[in-house]
């Protein structure tokens, strides 16, 4: 819904933009601006390509081991009717 007024805010209706191609757009242009923060952040700081791949694949890793840990304690095994109930 947003995305009809944004089109139409923008003039863009006529053009045969459609709302779904306009939200898909905008979601890959934020996807690379993402990815261009973090490249000029790495600049800044002075990391090297190599460092600032192993600070994001660190960081993946933890995401993985945290999540994973979490699911496993919600999701483990345990009884839900009692033995004695049949």
């Amino acid at each position: 819904m947003i995305a009809h007024y944004l089109l139409f805010a923008a003039g863009l209706y006529g053009l045969g933009l459609t709302p779904m191609v306009f939200v898909f757009r905008v979601q890959v242009a934020l996807m690379v601006a993402h990815y261009m923060l973090f490249a000029a952040g790495l600049y800044a700081s002075g990391a090297s390509l190599a460092s600032g791949l192993a600070f994001y694949c660190t960081g993946y890793a933890w995401q993985g081991i945290y999540l994973g840990f979490f699911f496993g304690l919600s999701h483990f095994a345990a009884e839900r009717v009692p033995s004695t109930a049949t």
